[in-house]
């Protein structure tokens, strides 16, 4: 396979990592929805369209284009049981926690990479 056959194949066909993580603003999604889990539990309260804005910062179009993909990919889950949809964290997924283990791994190769400088 030639460099030009293996760029174009790559472009056609991105990787589940490059699709979830394609825009600035669907990364800070991710992100955010990563971060939630440091501190979610049963107890928690899903979030509505209005609470991600509000506390990501982030523009109301943003929110609304990417939640869908989150979901797809299994970082995201709806609650339906209340008058708007609400979000959060798909803690029970196996692409959720494996997103986690990836954010943990390289946190700490990060981190030993840096506490010997």
């Amino acid at each position: 396979m030639t460099n030009a056959n293996i760029r174009e194949s790559h472009e056609e066909r991105p990787t589940p990592l490059r699709y979830l993580y394609e825009s600035p603003a669907r990364q800070q999604l991710v992100d955010f929805f990563l971060e939630l889990a440091r501190t979610w539990d049963e107890d928690s309260d899903p979030l509505t369209k209005k609470d991600i804005i509000d506390v990501t910062g982030m523009q109301r179009r943003s929110v609304i284009d990417h939640l869908p993909v989150l979901v797809e990919m299994g970082v995201v889950k709806i609650n339906t049981e209340h008058r708007h949809d609400r979000y959060e964290p798909h803690i029970e997924s196996d692409p959720y926690n494996a997103l986690i283990d990836v954010q943990n791994i390289l946190g700490e190769y990060y981190e030993e990479q840096h506490s010997e400088e």
